[in-house]
């Protein structure tokens, strides 16, 4: 049973959020017409807050009335069913997404991903840079365009216009297949029959965002906010479940009949929900990579105004196989190519309970691909050498921007 304590953190928190509601309508500090800054309130509303994420980490009680605004328990979903295709929800905007963003120490690449949507629509993709064939690297055909098509078929599968991303065993492997053609650029000039065979594999824990996220990050992000009933109807909305893990990826690469080891280290992730609608994402930068150590990073900052102008989410899988939150970041979105133009040498820092990680990030190359029918994001992949604490390391920084010029009219899927 719980303390009288635990009721009185309840109904301090209830009284906090009843009297911020009422008094937080008010001019703010805002920046570049996005980014809002900390208020007259924010203290008191990071403080109610982050009693309310901890209660819903924590108890059982208060499940039902913190559900309206969160949704279902990872923890009662069944680890098995997890991985597999889910089910696309009624909305127009219903999103299956997976993904995965490996890389090696002498730079071989592998990034893809399949995001089912409504109408056996797919936004999908894969690069490969294989440095023993080229250093150039290889493009599925209608990149930079994404939009690729499901047969009824596969409907129900991480599967379109020949890649095939197939879940093996919940949680600890999966397949990655190609076969097609492939090209060095968007022109079409010069393609390649490629046929692509690996597998991911992990013994690293998940993370997943909805319960293993350190408070501080969503209560800061929600502190700087506009309270308002739209607000917290948005955060129900736009909710997804998010899921991280790290692993690796091993396999080979037939180009034109020349085989080609693959050996990357890859995070690989699993998004679903209600929907995903690009165009309310402003931007984010998000960075995944490894260290010499043995170390994994995910840390970045997202901007999705509805929800929140500005707020860090990330973990460290140290060496020890054990996940770490992160608690606080340094990088301002705002202050690192605002206006589209990524920065190709730069540096932050973040915090877990553990310690503080000095990133510093030199980018060797980029590539950029479109998503939405009206190509409504624009994402630019960095390819990266990293140095964090003095250890270096080898990934990738994604850098997504909201995209207004629409799709060309001469454009061809």
């Amino acid at each position: 049973m719980f303390g009288l304590g635990f009721y009185y953190e309840i109904i301090l928190a209830a009284f906090l959020i009843l009297y911020l509601y009422y008094k937080n309508h008010r001019p703010r500090n805002i920046i570049s017409g996005v980014y809002w800054q900390d208020g007259k309130f924010s203290t008191l509303k990071f403080a109610a807050i982050a009693i309310l994420l901890q209660i819903r980490k924590h108890s059982k009680i208060c499940s039902i009335k913190i559900k309206r605004f969160f949704d279902k328990d990872f923890e009662s979903t069944n680890l098995d069913d997890l991985d597999q295709a889910q089910p696309l929800s009624w909305h127009k905007n219903a999103i299956d997404a997976v993904y995965f963003n490996g890389s090696s120490k002498d730079q071989q690449v592998l990034m893809c991903g399949l995001a089912r949507r409504k109408n056996n629509l797919v936004n999908g993709f894969l690069y490969l840079r294989v440095p023993q064939f080229s250093d150039r690297f290889l493009l599925s055909p209608k990149l930079p365009d994404t939009c690729l098509y499901q047969t009824e078929s596969d409907g129900n599968q991480f599967k379109a216009e020949g890649l095939h991303l197939k879940p093996m065993v919940p949680m600890k492997s999966w397949k990655i297949i190609y076969k097609g053609k492939m090209q060095f650029d968007a022109t079409k000039s010069e393609t390649f029959d490629v046929e692509l065979n690996a597998n991911f594999t992990t013994t690293l824990p998940v993370f997943n965002y909805d319960n293993d996220m350190h408070y501080s990050g969503a209560a800061k992000a929600m502190s700087r906010e506009l309270w308002s009933r739209e607000y917290f109807d948005n955060l129900k909305t736009f909710h997804q479940t998010h899921y991280e893990q790290y692993g690796d990826v091993k396999g080979y690469v037939i180009i034109e009949d020349e085989k080609y080891d693959i050996s990357v280290n890859s995070v690989r992730d699993h998004s679903f929900g209600l929907q995903r609608d690009w165009k309310i994402f402003h931007r984010y930068v998000m960075h995944f990579f490894t260290l010499e150590d043995g170390t994994r990073i995910t840390i970045g900052v997202i901007s999705i105004p509805v929800n929140f102008s500005s707020i860090f989410v990330g973990f460290v899988t140290e060496k020890d196989g054990k996940n770490y939150p992160v608690k606080e970041c340094n990088f301002k979105l705002y202050q690192h190519g605002e206006h589209g133009n990524p920065p190709k040498n730069y540096a932050f820092s973040f915090e877990t309970e553990l310690k503080t990680y000095i990133v510093n990030v030199r980018v060797y190359m980029t590539q950029e691909f479109f998503i939405g029918l009206e190509r409504e994001s624009k994402v630019i992949e960095l390819l990266s050498q990293f140095t964090v604490n003095g250890v270096k390391g080898w990934g990738a920084a994604e850098w997504q921007y909201r995209n207004l010029n629409g799709r060309p009219p001469k454009s061809v899927d």
